[in-house]
């Protein structure tokens, strides 16, 4: 028998994140026959053999296969995530990033929400120790999904779909090589198919805030570049447009202006972090790939 479902885990000098991830995952609830496929996408730090010796462990029965694979080199996000989804043999799939951990249900509402919806997205919520998984608060229960030009998407991490879907959007776009391949999937998925993405609300997947503020302020340029070229990419289909050069320095403007008032307050370094990032990320971009800047 093929296992119902194949979760994909992209990895890149990951070493220090894997315990957390591959323990919650083998923790799981889920009582169908299952996979893991893991790619290592050219580390430099062991990741591969971390991983195989956690999936080796104690993995629970109906983990019917695992597998570690490799990519020569780093190639981005989409790159790993499809050679582990062209390496699976279930028809579901379902999508982890190795940054964060998943809830003990999780797997089980993932296949649960794909029995009618082909492209499912997990609750997402932000946290600095991924391994202590606290209640849930009602308000993040309450989210809708994730959006992006006022179109809602499917986060990876925590992303479930349906192999047909997969196999008929050909995958996910490799140009989008440093982030926002999740967001075209699920606007391809939208705009070829009509497909729109499905929250399951009982599926939570907890993402790692970084701890280094360098890396938050990258990770906020990153998503800046990939929102323009998305934007230029489904630039036809999307609700918003561009709104200019000074809905930038009015974004700054604001930023600056909490960094200054609210310094003492835990966490915001975080977003406002991420923010400014994003927001000088889509000006640069802006003006390197010839749109106008949001």
């Amino acid at each position: 028998m093929p296992p119902v479902i194949t979760v994909v885990i992209p990895m890149l000098n990951a070493n220090d994140h894997l315990e957390a991830l591959f323990s919650s995952l083998l923790a799981q609830d889920f009582d169908g026959e299952w996979e893991i496929i893991a790619v290592d996408n050219g580390s430099v730090d062991g990741t591969a053999d971390t991983a195989r010796r956690l999936l080796e462990a104690d993995p629970p029965p109906n983990l019917i296969r695992h597998e570690v694979l490799s990519v020569p080199s780093p190639q981005g996000y989409a790159t790993p995530r499809n050679a582990g989804a062209r390496r699976a043999t279930a028809p579901l799939l379902a999508f982890c990033d190795t940054d964060g951990a998943v809830d003990e249900g999780w797997l089980t509402a993932i296949v649960r929400a794909l029995g009618d919806h082909p492209l499912v997205a997990s609750l997402k919520i932000r946290t600095t120790d991924v391994s202590a998984r606290d209640a849930i608060p009602p308000e993040v229960r309450e989210q809708s999904s994730l959006r992006m030009f006022e179109l809602e998407f499917a986060s990876t991490g925590g992303m479930g779909c349906t192999m047909d879907l997969f196999e008929a959007l050909d995958g996910f776009d490799t140009h989008f090589d440093l982030g926002g391949e999740d967001v075209d999937f699920s606007f391809r998925a939208r705009f070829q198919f009509g497909t729109e993405p499905f929250l399951a609300s009982d599926a939570a997947y907890w993402s790692s805030i970084p701890k280094h503020l360098r890396t938050r302020f990258t990770k906020g340029l990153r998503d800046g570049r990939a929102e323009v070229r998305l934007y230029i990419r489904h630039r036809e289909s999307v609700l918003r447009e561009p709104s200019g050069p000074l809905t930038t320095l009015i974004d700054m403007s604001v930023i600056v202006w909490r960094v200054l008032a609210y310094p003492w307050r835990r966490g915001r370094s975080e977003s406002i972090l991420r923010e400014a990032g994003c927001t000088i990320g889509r000006a640069i971009w802006s003006i390197r790939l010839g749109v106008r800047c949001f």
